[in-house]
């Protein structure tokens, strides 16, 4: 295999010597440049195919954001890194879009290496670079129009709620990322991850909010003519549906608070590459819905023929990049098949599984026949049988059949 390509800038040479010793260390399976100016960095890109760029934001000549700019223009198939100091809330909120992670001086560069050593073993299972340069180069995901048009009013009310503005973003695959994404860096101090949508909205105030969605404008809506042609309304509930229904089943099997928010947040995410297929390759993937009527292929199946990957696999990179923990990011990759790895427990993975499983089967998803009912998810039996829950599956498919998830504005 060959060597993860990696280049480290920042005009601070005694920062550059620090990350150089230690980092020595990964040597044999990193081959790092390291590099005290934009300028020099960008003539090595120009000259190396680079998997990852490491920058500081502050720097003379040509700046951190800018060099972001470039990179994200000329090499989209790199994920972009900032290692930075004292970083204003407005560079902040103007690399969000650009960078995927953030990490502030002094950094454990322990966690820079999990990071990488995380995307890197993701990236490696994928079969398609064309898409993978297409996944690394979204700034976001798109969000339904409905749902954008009421946060913009809302966050332009003076007299709107925290509480509603958080359900209102809850409801949002693109939103609930993004600002997981960013509480979760390390500019904004947190003492363990934050996997609830509410609590991160407190963390970073409406004010950052609302310049997140007006002032740089990096969410988009969801294209009108996608949205119609592939019912994409069902996406959202769906996802919904199984984030709710996974929170749920975590509660009820005792999982613990970070195991369960994992649960609702890798259920929000789980289809997310589907969203990602349609928006970037709408006419190629109109034949993997030919696939699944006309051949009886499963969706994973018929995007495999027609692409070379599943949904699975993209959601799980994406997810990587954008820095969600490994329980969210091997539960999306294992929403299918949670004993891929031969793990045989009552998993974040199994969990999502489950409820993914449970809301295909249930009375609702008969109303979402165009885009969601037509994916035929199979269930692992052997699985749920060795954990002696079969007895319980049944209930909760009798329970969310009487009450099935309530998905408003959409």
């Amino acid at each position: 295999m060959s060597k993860i390509k990696i280049v480290f800038v920042d005009d601070e040479v005694n920062i550059l010597f620090a990350l150089k010793r230690t980092l020595y260390k990964m040597h044999e399976t990193w081959e790092m440049a390291f590099f005290d100016s934009a300028k020099k960095a960008i003539e090595y890109m120009h000259q190396n195919e680079v998997h990852f760029l490491v920058t500081d934001m502050r720097m003379p000549e040509m700046s951190g954001l800018e060099l972001l700019k470039y990179s994200y223009e000329h090499f989209p198939k790199m994920v972009r890194i900032i290692l930075s100091g004292q970083t204003s809330k407005k560079d902040i909120i103007q690399s969000v879009g650009l960078a995927h992670q953030f990490f502030s001086k002094p950094t454990d560069t322990e966690q820079l290496i999990e990071l990488i050593e995380r995307i890197t073993l993701i990236r490696g299972i994928l079969n398609n670079n064309d898409l993978v340069e297409v996944i690394t180069n979204m700034k976001s995901l798109p969000t339904l129009p409905a749902l954008y048009i009421q946060l913009r009013e809302m966050l332009n009310d003076k007299e709107s709620s925290m509480k509603d503005i958080a359900l209102l973003i809850s409801g949002d695959i693109g939103l609930c990322s993004k600002i997981l994404q960013l509480v979760n860096s390390s500019f904004f101090v947190v003492v363990k991850r934050v996997t609830d949508i509410q609590q991160a909205i407190s963390l970073l105030g409406i004010d950052t909010i609302r310049d997140l969605m007006l002032s740089i404008h990096l969410f988009e809506q969801v294209n009108s003519e996608l949205l119609t042609q592939f019912h994409l309304n069902e996406l959202w509930i769906h996802s919904l549906s199984v984030a709710t229904i996974a929170k749920y089943i975590a509660h009820d099997l005792s999982l613990s608070k970070a195991d369960s928010d994992a649960c609702y947040i890798a259920g929000l995410l789980h289809d997310i590459g589907r969203l990602v297929l349609v928006k970037q390759l709408p006419q190629s993937y109109i034949d993997v819905l030919h696939l699944t009527k006309d051949k009886g292929l499963s969706i994973s199946a018929a995007e495999f023929n027609v692409f070379g990957i599943s949904h699975s696999e993209i959601a799980a990179y994406l997810s990587s990049i954008w820095g969600f923990s490994q329980s969210v990011i091997m539960s999306v990759f294992l929403h299918h098949n949670p004993a891929l790895f031969n793990d045989r427990t009552i998993s974040v993975a199994f969990v999502v599984h489950l409820a993914n499983y449970i809301h295909h089967v249930s009375q609702s998803v008969k109303n979402l026949k165009y885009f969601i009912d037509i994916d035929k998810t199979e269930l692992d039996k052997e699985l749920v049988n060795e954990l002696g829950l079969q007895e319980k599956l049944n209930e909760y498919i009798e329970y969310f059949n009487a009450n099935p998830v309530k998905v408003d504005n959409l």
